[in-house]
């Protein structure tokens, strides 16, 4: 038995490999799989003696810095003092961006 999956760096799940055995250009390659949200590593052919090792070293973000980040970057749309409506360029699209932003930060108790 080789090195030991580990869980899916997206959403934690289960990891599991596959190797492709059906007839057809796949036949013979092999690629990692997510069972929950179905991500997964390339299909590789050949030699793998680095297969499972490459899926393990997938860096699984901190949700703490993850939310802290997504907060900064709703509180920078928000703001007002960045996203002023002018008569030209991409002032509507800025605009339902702030609005947008200032609607999920209220949602989250965290607007102003």
């Amino acid at each position: 038995m080789g090195e030991k999956l580990k869980p899916c760096p997206f959403c934690g799940g289960e990891a599991e490999r596959i190797d492709v055995e059906d007839e057809g250009e796949n036949f013979g390659g092999s690629f990692i799989s997510c069972k929950r949200c179905l991500a997964s590593s390339n299909l590789e052919f050949g030699r793998k003696e680095n297969f499972v090792g490459n899926w393990n070293r997938r860096v699984s973000p901190d949700p703490s810095a993850t939310m802290k980040e997504v907060v900064e970057v709703l509180e920078f749309y928000a703001n007002p003092e960045i996203y002023k409506p002018h008569p030209h360029g991409l002032a509507f699209e800025r605009r339902d961006k702030s609005d947008m932003a200032r609607s999920i930060l209220a949602r989250l108790g965290m607007g102003s």
